[in-house]
């Protein structure tokens, strides 16, 4: 044992990867019902813990696709990151590093861990997407363009948001000036999202 040990307080050498999995996936569940995770094992040593959706935009910049491998021990200053995806992801990593144990000296390249975390945004074949609120069935309205112009158009897209879609990259910039977030995974296709508020605002950018 060195002088350096870290036991986390859940830690029990008889819990398996398969195990400590189920107890971070139940974690998220409770902790954070509005998002998904995807928390799996792989081989003998490492738990991956992907966000796939949540309410919230995860990336501070556009992300053409929707995913971003993390540094767990740098997961509160990665500037690739908004402060809510930060403040979730920084909590899970605390959490799984609870039933954790590393008795490792880097000086003597001599490394003993009970596992390795890792950490994405979204996944390599599956982007991570915003959960736009759900809806009644009946509340859903039809991909009719409200406003077009310049190769774009406006969608009533629900209720209570609307999204513009087409060739946005032009007008990306204004796009975030107005509060904009881009989703790859509406059932209208990729867009920016936007509340019902911003209408007029984004008719007047559309037909100038």
């Amino acid at each position: 044992m060195t002088d350096t040990t870290f036991k986390g307080e859940n830690y029990d050498s008889k819990l398996s990867l398969k195990d400590i999995a189920a107890r971070v996936r139940a974690y998220a569940k409770e902790k954070y019902p509005e998002c998904t995770f995807s928390v799996t094992k792989d081989g003998y040593r490492s738990i991956y813990i992907h966000l796939m959706s949540s309410p919230f935009q995860a990336f501070k910049g556009e992300n053409e696709n929707g995913y971003l491998q993390l540094n767990q021990y740098y997961i509160k200053e990665d500037e690739r990151l908004t402060e809510e995806a930060k403040k979730v992801m920084a909590d899970m990593h605390e959490y799984l590093m609870t039933y954790n144990y590393d008795d490792s000296d880097s000086m003597t390249d001599y490394f003993c861990v009970n596992f390795y975390g890792q950490f994405a945004i979204g996944k390599w074949n599956q982007p991570f997407r915003i959960k736009i609120e759900k809806e009644k069935e009946e509340d859903l309205l039809q991909v009719e363009p409200i406003a077009e112009g310049k190769n774009l158009k406006l969608i009533v897209y629900s209720t209570k948001a609307l999204v513009v879609v087409g060739d946005t990259k032009p007008v990306k910039d204004k796009l975030k000036e107005l509060g904009g977030k881009f989703n790859f995974r509406l059932w209208c296709g990729s867009g920016w999202v936007f509340p019902k508020k911003r209408e007029e605002e984004l008719k007047s950018l559309l037909m100038s």
